[in-house]
């Protein structure tokens, strides 16, 4: 069975590299050129935020902005096309040998 650390530094890897195909991002990119490695995960939102606000940095999510209801007018012609009556027939020419 492989090493832990080893197994988790090829997952690292493997999405650093998906990130770099996909989006052109090379996360495990240092500004100075040289490669980083990931020391810790936090996974504890206590500590994360405690680690946020030491930094000055923004501790919580922005709000979400409200959803638009429907008869706000924003999808009204949305719903005009799906009130439209079509026309389903199919055409004289339908089914016949070309």
């Amino acid at each position: 069975m492989p090493d832990a650390a080893v197994v988790r530094d090829s997952c690292a890897f493997r999405e650093a590299d998906l990130l770099k195909r996909v989006f052109g991002i090379e996360a495990l990119r240092c500004q100075c050129g040289k490669t980083m490695r990931v020391l810790a995960a936090i996974t504890e939102p206590t500590m994360a935020q405690r680690i946020l606000v030491c930094m000055g940095l923004p501790s919580r999510a922005p709000p979400l902005a409200p959803a638009s209801s429907s008869g706000s007018g924003g999808d009204s012609w949305l719903e005009e096309l799906a009130a439209a009556d079509f026309d389903q027939t199919p055409p004289d020419d339908w089914g016949s040998a070309a």
